[in-house]
């Protein structure tokens, strides 16, 4: 069956000498793996490989076989034509690690256009200029809206925040997390995208909230883990 629809690269594999294994949120289908054949050898195959840099956004013609893990692309195309993302090194950390934690999020094989549309325009306005500072820490927060376990502040203001129930809680028990970091969240959840610039936190704090957020993530995702490019984000922006 072909199939035509956008989508955004989340993660490559090299299969062989000459060809990848890629994943890609694709907006009408969910999640999707796609085998490139002979893409890393100099014979013309119609794509090129730097179409698939992570999260690029690609206009893609596909077909997909049923009961098939693997599918195969007739033909891609850059869909939004990145300015900064791919050249500017902080920005490129940014999206390693991004791509490395929504490749593990992401489980879902159906569409899902609410989701595929967030990321997409974050990542937009990430290149076209948002701040940088504390944009992958709100971008973690509100993509647990579509996961599922955005954090609760029934309680409101509260010194600790259980891992386990998403919420803040009055009383500490084998999962909360207290201090700096808690605070921060507190101020950033609720936050809107175009006021988030605003808030500022020392790079210690950011490190802290980057650490709570694993853990949640860990907590709540089978399979998570802490992502490789964590240490570079660590240095450069927590």
């Amino acid at each position: 069956m072909q199939i035509r629809t956008r989508g955004i690269v989340l993660s490559q594999i090299k299969y062989g000498e000459q060809s990848l294994i890629i994943k890609v949120f694709t907006e009408s289908e969910g999640i999707c793996s796609y085998m490139l054949k002979g893409l890393l050898t100099k014979r013309k195959t119609g794509l090129k490989p730097a179409l698939f840099f992570p999260l690029s956004q690609l206009a893609l013609v596909a077909v997909h076989r049923p009961n098939k893990g693997l599918h195969t692309i007739s033909e891609a195309h850059i869909d939004y034509p990145y300015q900064r993302l791919h050249t500017d090194v902080y920005l490129n950390a940014l999206v390693l690690f991004l791509s490395e934690v929504l490749g593990m999020a992401i489980k879902e094989e159906e569409r899902n256009e609410a989701l595929y549309s967030f990321i997409s325009q974050r990542l937009i306005a990430l290149d076209q200029g948002a701040s940088m500072g504390v944009f992958h820490i709100h971008f973690l927060l509100e993509l647990t809206r579509f996961l599922g376990f955005y954090p609760d502040k029934t309680v409101g203001a509260s010194r600790y925040f259980d891992l386990l129930e998403g919420a803040f809680v009055a009383d500490p028990t084998a999962h909360t997390y207290t201090g700096a970091a808690v605070d921060a969240l507190n101020e950033l959840l609720g936050t809107e995208f175009d006021d988030f610039g605003q808030i500022t936190l020392t790079k210690t704090t950011k490190k802290q909230v980057l650490e709570l957020l694993m853990a949640y993530y860990k907590m709540h995702i089978p399979e998570f883990r802490a992502p490789k490019s964590l240490p570079v984000l660590y240095e450069l922006f927590a």
